[in-house]
Order: C-alpha cells, then structure tokens, then sequence
C-alpha cells in the first residue's frame, strides 16, 4: 500500500484527501500511532473534515485516549451537523453521537475506592 501511496503523491502532490485515505489505510495495517499522527496533520490542513475528525476519535478511543477521542467526536458531530447535507454525513453521524454520550458518561463516573 506504501508504493500506492508513494506514486499517487509523487504525481499528485500530497493532499489532506490523499493523506485521509493514507491514514485509514495505516489503521487497516495496524499502525495505529502513524495513523493518528496522519489524521491529526490532515486536520491540521483542512479542520472542517467531519469525517476526518470522526476516524481519529475512533482510533483514539481504541488507544485509550479516552477525552481527547471525546472532543474529537464532538467536533465531529458539531461539523456534521453543518455539513449535513453532504453525501454519507448521517451513516456515521449517530454513531460519532453515540460514541460521544457513552465516553462523556464513561469519563464522569467517579474512580472506585481501592
């Protein structure tokens, strides 16, 4: 997939949309680190990418980083909502809602007594 990656952006030029597709591909790999790292600069070049925003809260959550994975879902939802209209926003938008109110009352329960 590297080789894939490496002529479309030797002909293309490395674009968010590119780098997305990249970074979804890592997470396929399992690398989840790079994949994060990924996400966080496609963001970094077009933060209004609900979706971008969505799969990085997803790869977040399943690497314990359970309040950054929180805001994360809540930007995604916050730009879904404003994009709702775009093609495929509400297949996920429930999902990234769901994700969110779970994480929020999983974080606010109070730590158990040892």
């Amino acid at each position: 997939a590297e080789a894939v990656f490496a002529k479309l952006e030797e002909s293309l030029g490395m674009t968010p949309e590119l780098r997305y597709h990249r970074a979804i591909q890592l997470w396929k790999d399992r690398d989840q680190l790079r994949a994060i790292q990924e996400l966080r600069q496609v963001l970094r070049e077009k933060p209004g990418l609900a979706r971008a925003h969505f799969e990085l809260a997803r790869l977040l959550e399943v690497t314990g980083e359970l309040e950054p994975a929180l805001a994360s879902y809540r930007e995604a939802r916050r730009l879904a909502l404003d994009q709702a209209r775009t093609a495929g926003a509400e297949d996920w938008l429930l999902d990234a809602d769901e994700r969110a109110m779970a994480l929020d009352a999983l974080l606010s329960e109070p730590e158990p007594a040892k």
